[in-house]
């Protein structure tokens, strides 16, 4: 059996996560395992995936804070690598500051290094994008290979150079597409058992409360749709550091009773097949899984224009400008409410044949794990090595 460590933030449920636990699931176990060294805000957080994790026989590590003292979290690495010789792949996903330290380590002893990039933008401020710019450039120097979830996730994340190398591969966000079957008996079901007090339109969006899922703009689309429809309700999915903030805009916009945030729930599909239209005026994206699985569920989905072409997989986006007013883009809420009402049925064989089949997806990154799964030559390795001391 060989074990991969995947490195990440947080086993909760976001989006990256909630990919890794799709392939995990997935995977042969009694030939892959994977364990997660995670960078957690606190260290005693039990975060939602991590008891699952160790059901499936993988183990989760917690680093301490690379921002709050970076020599301590230097020899944490140090000792963590020096005690677990068993990682020949490591898989990372934060490709933070942290990154430049672990990748490090990991290649000093001879690991095969992957860096996948799930994003096309930076949050934070100036200085902060400027940091993760540079941090980046750092780990292209310390990966042997790249993945990412869209081309231009992979040329903002390594650049024009490497996202067009033989070097550099496009991994589909996969999902189980036996969860989205839906026709229009079934939605009517979940709508009933999982919203009873919702009579009129449900709006859903699925996401972290943070600004690059722009839900403050969320609301202003929203508020425009009850101006219109005043039995419409919008549910959020998700949890995240801008929950209060949300709460008193809808307060302050007067439609806090048809607000539902439900916070991080273990069922989205049912939630998506009790919907009727999926908002995401997301700021910017590298390609939201949450927005495959609205499609997959034969929801109707109003995306942000710019979002990577591959994620339009479906007849059923909408793409709208974030230039377009609250107002525009709740007209075409409500004009794909009524296109597609009473007509519930699944695209479960076109987000297929667009590739995010996890099955295929999982088979196909196991078929490279597969093909650099053990210590790389000694003399790729000295090649590699050099300037890393």
């Amino acid at each position: 059996m060989k074990r991969i460590l995947q490195v990440t933030n947080y086993m909760d449920r976001g989006g990256v996560e909630t990919l890794l636990m799709n392939l995990y699931r997935t995977i042969d176990r009694t030939e892959f395992q994977f364990d997660f060294l995670t960078h957690p805000h606190t260290v005693d957080t039990v975060y939602s995936y991590e008891e699952e994790i160790k059901d499936l026989g993988g183990k989760v590590y917690k680093a301490p804070s690379f921002i709050k003292d970076p020599v301590a979290y230097k020899r944490f690495i140090v000792s963590f690598f020096d005690e677990h010789p068993e990682y020949h792949i490591v898989h990372a996903h934060n490709l933070d500051s942290a990154a430049m330290v672990y990748l490090r380590e990991a290649k000093k002893r001879g690991c095969y290094t992957i860096a996948h990039s799930h994003n096309t933008k930076d949050h934070g401020n100036a200085i902060k994008r400027q940091l993760l710019r540079l941090a980046r450039k750092q780990t292209c120097r310390y990966a042997d290979y790249f993945y990412a979830c869209s081309p231009e996730a992979a040329e903002y994340a390594f650049g024009k150079k490497i996202a067009s190398s033989n070097s550099c591969r496009m991994l589909h966000n996969g999902i189980d597409l036996s969860k989205y079957q839906v026709n229009e008996e079934i939605h009517q079901r979940n709508k009933k058992k999982l919203l009873p007090q919702c009579s009129g339109p449900v709006f859903c969006n699925v996401g972290r409360l943070m600004l690059q899922k722009n839900q403050t703009f969320l609301l202003d689309i929203f508020s425009q749709i009850v101006r219109r429809d005043d039995s419409a309700r919008l549910i959020v999915l998700g949890e995240g550091e801008l929950h209060d903030d949300l709460l008193r805009k809808a307060l302050n916009l007067n439609i806090a009773d048809k607000v539902l945030f439900l916070g991080s729930v273990p069922n989205v599909p049912d939630y998506l097949k009790a919907s009727d239209v999926f908002l995401m005026p997301s700021l910017y994206e590298g390609l939201p899984l949450a927005a495959v699985e609205a499609q997959a569920c034969g929801l109707p989905s109003l995306l942000t224009a710019d979002m990577s072409p591959l994620t339009f997989c479906t007849d059923l986006v909408c793409p709208i400008s974030l230039s377009d007013s609250p107002d525009a883009w709740a007209r075409a809420a409500l004009e794909s409410y009524e296109a597609n009402r009473g007509r519930r049925a699944d695209r479960v064989e076109q987000v297929r044949q667009s590739g995010f089949d996890i099955k295929q997806v999982a088979m196909e990154l196991c078929d490279f794990y597969s093909s650099h799964g053990s210590f790389p030559s000694q003399t790729a390795t000295d090649n590699r090595m050099r300037g890393l001391a």
